[in-house]
């Protein structure tokens, strides 16, 4: 399983190996949800600055003054604080402890193996919106240690991920044009109409979604992961070979936890396609570590935020359906 990124924390890929249209209908459909504002993250990354590398929501846990940020990825079977960065705020951290549930546990499969365990009676806030007794867990050993002498600055810190595990039964809705998400329990019906849905599977060990993307007329699963910001499509290694000019190649070294990533880019010689959908053409990628876990999650790739970024996304996870508003 693959690595999670330490800065930009480039997706769960790392870590387990205005109003939006034009149309004014939808912008009046839209004043009608609760939003929660994020910001993206920018970071370098062999040696070239991203200004779109990660999403983070501001974030409070109970009713500790630190400001966090928690990223939104959905490549991440698992909702989770970062344990080493915890630890830096002393307060927070042992009142956290105290909330465990021991009996609540889950394994995962990280560089260290470890189990995440899960909270109980926690209130978060996203944002300003709060929300009571969500799914999230202690990721052990994660995260950056904060020096004491910089843990209550002005600088929020990453804290951890909101992973697909978080949105279970709700309908996540991501307006990335104006930088924000919506959760809500129902989608208004002149909405909808604007709405081009496809459905799609869940992944056998876990809430990630897998949607149909079209390349070659042949029809993948690939992995929704909102933690790949940069990247459009990555692909098992056989396949990025067989749709882009792969011996022409740029190479990137990704930080990890523990080890360097590489990733291999190349310009596309094949259209994808969502439904009816046409995806820009751009580059693909593939990291040949990381094709044990496409085989384990019997999925051909992963499709990252870069398709969507001038869109608005639907994330249905009640009605297994992922939607793209039309414009």
């Amino acid at each position: 399983m693959f690595s999670k990124c330490c800065v930009p924390f480039i997706s769960a890929l790392l870590l387990i190996i205005s109003c939006s249209s034009d149309n004014p209908h939808n912008r009046n459909t839209l004043q009608k949800y609760k939003w929660i504002d994020f910001k993206w993250r920018t970071s370098e990354i062999s040696g070239k600055i991203y200004n779109k590398a990660a999403i983070e929501v501001p974030f409070k846990i109970d009713k500790f003054s630190p400001d966090f940020v928690i990223q939104l990825d959905l490549g991440s079977s698992v909702s989770i604080f970062y344990e080493n960065t915890l630890k830096s705020y002393y307060d927070v951290y042992c009142n956290l402890m105290n909330k465990i549930d021991s009996t609540n546990t889950m394994p995962v499969i990280y560089e260290n193996n470890c189990r995440v365990k899960y909270f109980s009676d926690l209130q978060i806030v996203l944002d300003t919106i709060k929300f009571k007794n969500p799914r999230i867990g202690m990721g052990y050993g994660l995260g950056d240690i904060i020096s004491h002498d910089s843990v209550y600055n002005k600088k929020s810190r990453l804290i951890g991920l909101l992973g697909a595990d978080f949105f279970n039964n709700k309908i996540l809705i991501i307006d990335y044009k104006n930088e924000r998400i919506s959760i809500t329990d129902t989608l208004y019906n002149d909405f909808i109409q604007n709405i081009e849905f496809q459905q799609y599977l869940s992944s056998k060990t876990s809430s990630r979604v897998l949607l149909p993307i079209k390349l070659s007329n042949t029809t993948y699963s690939m992995m929704f992961d909102t933690g790949c910001s940069i990247f459009s499509l990555i692909l098992k290694t056989d396949l990025w070979k067989l749709n882009t000019d792969f011996k022409n190649q740029n190479t990137m070294k990704v930080k990890g936890v523990s080890r360097f990533l590489y990733f291999f880019q190349s310009k596309a010689l094949t259209d994808a396609f969502f439904g009816d959908m046409k995806l820009p053409k751009s580059f693909y990628y593939c990291v040949p570590q990381g094709d044990d876990f496409f085989i384990r999650e019997n999925i051909s790739g992963i499709i990252g935020n870069a398709f969507f970024l001038d869109k608005i996304v639907i994330v249905d996870f009640k009605n297994k359906r992922f939607g793209v508003v039309k414009d």
